[in-house]
């Protein structure tokens, strides 16, 4: 099955979805009460039976389309996104999580060959930085932490980096949790399909730098649940250096 061409919708938003049909909803809604002629498609990772009835129950509801997807990562459910995207006529590409919700009319954007950033509200509190801010001089520090699993390496660079005052400056990669894009810079290959979470930051960042794409701020406000972020504990720190060490050394010997 492929996505409906529609003539009259310009922009492509899709979102990997992990048995959270409710979330999916509350997008949905919110992107249609703020974009216009817009065509809206779920990559559908589902666990169970149960999840898959509730997922096509809202599809039917608001009448969009699911694609089901093996659950082999989010970089995995953003290139089958992207994939479809090319399939149909948008101009612009919208992919990312469920768990947001668009909170500002969608900017007219003219295609330039360019990727988009816009201005994501972490919920209660701000963007933990420790998830996506790597200043790009530092990076030999974090490679030595993950290529040794030097976890207390990894967390002083960090330290140092905030007691510096560099990690509230603007980062050279963007949000993971929303990636916007012009059609015509898309390809179904920019995420590393090797990796399960984590790195879709560096690669987009990447895939922008090497091709030499601009990322333009955008004025449109995202609410993003953050319920997957790191916390602030040392136990939760550790717990995300685990799963993030594999995608940054896949991303490293992929760039670097």
């Amino acid at each position: 099955m492929k996505p409906e061409r529609n003539r009259d919708s310009q922009i492509f938003f899709g979102c990997v979805n992990y048995n959270s049909a409710d979330e999916v909803q509350n997008y949905y809604n919110s992107i249609s009460l703020n974009v216009e002629n817009f065509q809206f498609v779920v990559a559908d990772a589902y666990h169970s039976e149960a999840a898959r009835e509730e997922i096509n129950i809202v599809a039917k509801r608001n009448n969009f389309q699911i694609f089901e997807v093996e659950n082999l990562g989010y970089s995995h459910g953003l290139n089958r996104l992207i994939e479809l995207a090319l399939m149909t006529n948008a101009q612009l590409f919208v992919v990312g999580n469920s768990d947001l919700l668009l909170a500002s009319k969608f900017p007219r954007l003219s295609p330039q060959s360019k990727a988009y950033m816009p201005t994501l509200v972490e919920g209660r509190r701000n963007r933990n930085p420790f998830l996506n801010i790597l200043q790009s001089k530092y990076l030999r520090l974090h490679y030595l932490a993950a290529r040794y699993n030097l976890f207390w390496l990894f967390y002083v660079n960090l330290a140092a980096l905030k007691v510096l005052g560099l990690l509230p400056a603007r980062p050279w990669t963007c949000h993971g949790s929303l990636f916007i894009m012009d059609r015509s810079i898309a390809n179904a290959k920019i995420f590393n399909e090797n990796t399960f979470l984590y790195s879709e930051e560096l690669e987009f960042g990447s895939y922008l730098s090497k091709n030499g794409y601009p990322l333009e701020a955008i004025d449109l406000r995202v609410l993003h649940d953050a319920h997957v972020s790191t916390g602030s504990t040392t136990k939760n720190k550790k717990k995300f250096f685990k799963i993030w060490r594999t995608g940054f050394l896949n991303w490293w010997f992929r760039y670097e």
